[in-house]
């Protein structure tokens, strides 16, 4: 019989596994500690083991510490982030010493979706890190347009931004009060053109965005189709969008591995409104999702919301799912469709801020306005202290997933779609019908747009 004491993928506990890893190695114990508020649980930190084998095996890195190091700075760039997201949402100024901000530091008129925000912001981060460690640039989607602070947040920390960021948005107390002051304003120059190039959704502004994300479902019909073989793409999703609109459930049926690319859905579960009754919480939770999922063909895996590093091995792993059942199709023992990896991100809305998981936590989790309410002022004072991360530990952070350059691979506001430029389409006469016959709008539309598809076969 093995000696369970001598290898520890013998041991069925995840939290018994996990120690033992954390004692054979410094970094990953270093980094299994967490950083601020964002902690490790034992099956994520089992997971991330087996990853940087897996990641050895492949060449990706040297060697396990290099995975620990990276995941370990994504850990503070998260909190970064967060750190900066709520600063969007209610400062005037920003001190990166952290101190703490007076009355006159807050904007009178708050606004920002933050809850969804500080939830993205780790997600994001965690794509940042996959790409970091895989060496290959993804694309990426949010359906929660709303939340783009934190993208918005992680890129300019990160310097990954397009020209009218990166001109007016330096990392320093005068780039990112100008960066806080600039969100949601609704200053307009003599032209009538906005005068700040951030938005309350993704825009052509905001780097690698490709879509506004403004509309329930419309990431969720189109993720599947966006990557050509040999790209991939993550595609961050609504729990929102599941309940007010369908279709993306057909998702595993589309997929095929000479049309797109490899795609990972992952979904925020941080329950929508959480003052609404919706289809999830009234049929079981996510339990019900996972079996909904599965009898639509994809496979659901959990991961915790709260924590860039299971972003980072969900997309993956997923991934690496997904391209083995395209090799199984290849080689004839099985058909389309095959099951199409989702991850399951479950986390509070608002997380890692006073205010998360209460229904304030949507838009402005504070419940009053720190320029105005002493207590609202001292608990934005306290949750900012813990998601704060000294400058010169940032700028070792952001060196760390700075690996683009000897990757050899893109930025990623430079990701394959960001930069798709297809040309321009041939367009067909449109059929069109004598006044006053009998005719079929619908029918003329879906006619001309056959029509179309058949004059661009490309």
């Amino acid at each position: 019989m093995p000696d369970r004491g001598s290898d520890p993928r013998l041991i069925h506990d995840p939290e018994e596994r996990a120690a033992r890893y954390r004692e054979s190695s410094p970094a990953f114990a270093a980094w299994a500690a967490g950083y601020g508020v964002i902690r490790h649980q034992a099956l994520t930190q089992v997971r991330v083991w087996e990853l940087a084998k897996d990641l050895i095996r492949r060449g990706a890195v040297g060697d396990g510490d290099e995975v620990f190091h990276r995941l370990a700075a994504a850990d503070r760039l998260a909190s970064a982030a967060m750190w900066l997201t709520v600063h969007m949402t209610y400062a005037r100024n920003v001190r990166l010493d952290g101190r703490s901000l007076e009355a006159g530091d807050f904007k009178p008129a708050p606004e920002g979706h933050t809850g969804g925000a500080l939830n993205v912001a780790i997600a994001y981060v965690g794509y940042l890190a996959a790409n970091a460690l895989s060496g290959v640039t993804r694309a990426w989607l949010v359906g929660q347009g709303h939340t783009v602070a934190a993208i918005d947040a992680a890129n300019v920390l990160v310097g990954n931004t397009t020209a009218a960021h990166a001109e007016r948005y330096a990392v320093d107390d005068a780039g990112l009060t100008r960066l806080v002051r600039d969100f949601y304003s609704y200053a307009v120059r003599s032209d009538g053109t906005p005068d700040s190039p951030l938005g309350s959704h993704v825009n052509v502004h905001t780097a690698g965005g490709i879509m506004e994300g403004g509309y329930l479902g419309f990431a969720e019909l189109q993720y599947v189709h966006m990557p050509l073989p040999g790209e991939r793409l993550v595609a961050f999703l609504s729990d929102g969008a599941f309940e007010e609109q369908r279709g993306g459930d057909w998702a595993p049926r589309w997929w095929r591995a000479e049309d797109s690319g490899l795609v990972v859905p992952i979904m925020i579960a941080n329950g929508r409104r959480i003052d609404q009754r919706t289809t999830i919480a009234q049929s079981g939770g996510v339990e019900w999702l996972r079996d909904h999922l599965r009898l639509n063909g994809f496979e659901p895996v959990d991961l915790d919301g709260r924590d860039p590093a299971a972003y980072a091995w969900a997309i993956l792993h997923l991934e690496e799912r997904l391209a083995g059942w395209a090799r199984a199709v290849r080689d004839g023992s099985r058909t389309y469709p095959v099951p199409l990896g989702y991850g399951i991100a479950e986390v509070p809305k608002g997380f890692g801020f006073p205010g998360a998981g209460t229904n304030a936590a949507h838009n402005l989790p504070l419940g009053a306005n720190p320029a105005f309410d002493a207590s609202a002022r001292r608990q934005f004072n306290e949750g900012a202290r813990a998601l704060w991360i000294p400058p010169a530990a940032l700028r070792e952070a952001v060196a760390a997933l700075a690996t683009h350059e000897r990757q050899g691979r893109p930025f990623e506001r430079d990701h394959p779609l960001a930069r798709r430029r297809p040309p321009a389409p041939r367009l067909p006469e449109p059929p069109w019908q004598e006044p006053g016959g009998p005719a079929s709008p619908m029918e003329g539309l879906d006619t001309y747009f056959v029509a179309i598809v058949e004059a661009n076969p490309g």
